[in-house]
């Protein structure tokens, strides 16, 4: 169940299974969930809903007053064959929404 859970959107498909860990940064400033929300920066489970959004394992709270709350979602992908691990960051189309 995601009822009131952060849910994530990104603006790039993100590759992620349910599971695996990011990193969340927020950057919208006054009214964003960057000032409203500390509570959701950092490292977090996530469950993915499809190849965009996801749904992380902390509760939402306020509503952002600006527009689009915006921020990144970073994480390392691994790959064992070839011992290769990029760090990767997508933008955050729209974040901070309750499922």
């Amino acid at each position: 169940n995601y009822t009131n859970k952060l849910y994530i959107s990104c603006s790039e498909k993100h590759d992620l299974i349910t599971g695996e860990g990011v990193v969340l940064e927020f950057t919208g400033g006054d009214g964003s969930s960057q000032q409203l929300n500390p509570q959701y920066a950092g490292y977090h489970v996530i469950t993915k809903i499809n190849e965009y959004d996801f749904v992380t394992d902390i509760d939402y709270a306020l509503s952002p007053t600006v527009g689009l709350d915006s921020g990144y979602v970073k994480y390392t992908k691994q790959d064992p064959f070839l011992n290769y691990e990029p760090a990767l960051e997508h933008a955050l189309n729209q974040v901070a929404k309750s499922r």
